[in-house]
Order: structure tokens, then C-alpha cells, then sequence
């Protein structure tokens, strides 16, 4: 089940064409690797684990197949009618399949708009992080300047 979260926003005073956008990414395929469970510290792979399938459903029958006969990991076996519990000791991997971050700088940008759209097509700039802070100070300053003004 797929659940969709609204974000709390406060209501903007301005257009959004009087916004700027301040912003930092690490992505995925840039700044973390695949790793380990002992690499993360997994719960799973630390203190074992259980899955539970109902093998009244396709879906349960296919994952006790794969946990049986390709998993390749140890376990334990209790049955109760349709549901089959396999209880994994500690010190072997999970099924999850984590990352680890490489620790890079993140990527600093600051795009026209807010999060309603750029409608000025203002392009997204890419900086540096004491560029990016610098900006950040001016652009504060300017809003400062422009509230004590009334």
C-alpha cells in the first residue's frame, strides 16, 4: 500500500516568481555505493530475523520456494496452516539491499521560483558551498533591507 503524504507549507506572501530557491542533493548514484549488512550495521544481520509467507498466495509460495532452494542463507522452519515463518540466526545478510554514503561534498544550487514553478524559466545555477552561502546571505540581506523599508 502506496501511502502519499502532503507536505505542511505555509502559505506564500508573494508570487512565486519573487522566490528564489535555495537547495542541496547527494544522489544515490553519486554519493553512496552499494554495501554490506556488517557495512551498515543491519539490525537484521546483527540480531537475526524472521519472514513469514502465506503460502495460501502465490506470492508466499514463490517466496518460500526462493528462501528454500536459492537464498543460500541458514534458517529454521515453523509451519502453522498456511503460513510458514523462516527464522534466520544472526550473522548473515538480509534481503535488503542498503548503501553507504561516500561522504562527497553534496551539490549546492539555487533555481528562480519555489516549490509552485519557476515561472521567470530562470536557469538553475550550480555552485560552490561558500558561493552558495554567500548568495544565501545576500539574497537574507536584501529581504532585511526590503522589510525595514516597509
Amino acid at each position: 500500500m502506496i501511502v502519499k503524504r502532503q507536505l505542511f507549507r505555509l502559505e506564500p506572501v508573494g508570487p512565486a516568481a519573487a522566490y528564489k530557491t535555495y537547495g542541496l542533493t547527494a544522489p544515490i548514484k553519486t554519493h553512496t555505493r552499494p554495501g554490506t549488512c556488517g557495512d551498515v550495521e543491519c539490525r537484521n544481520y546483527l540480531n537475526g530475523f524472521k519472514i513469514i509467507a502465506d503460502v495460501s498466495t502465490e506470492l508466499g509460495r514463490k517466496q518460500a520456494n526462493y528462501i528454500r532452494l536459492h537464498s543460500g542463507r541458514r534458517f529454521t522452519v515453523e509451519e502453522n496452516a498456511d503460513l510458514v515463518t523462516f527464522i534466520f540466526p544472526p550473522g548473515q545478510t538480509c534481503f535488503e539491499q542498503h548503501r553507504v554514503s561516500l561522504h562527497r561534498e553534496p551539490n549546492f544550487f539555487i533555481k528562480g521560483g519555489d516549490y509552485r514553478g519557476n515561472p521567470l524559466g530562470l536557469p538553475t545555477r550550480r555552485l560552490g558551498p561558500t558561493q552558495w552561502r554567500d548568495d544565501f546571505g545576500e539574497h537574507q540581506e536584501g529581504i532585511i533591507e526590503v522589510q525595514r523599508r516597509g
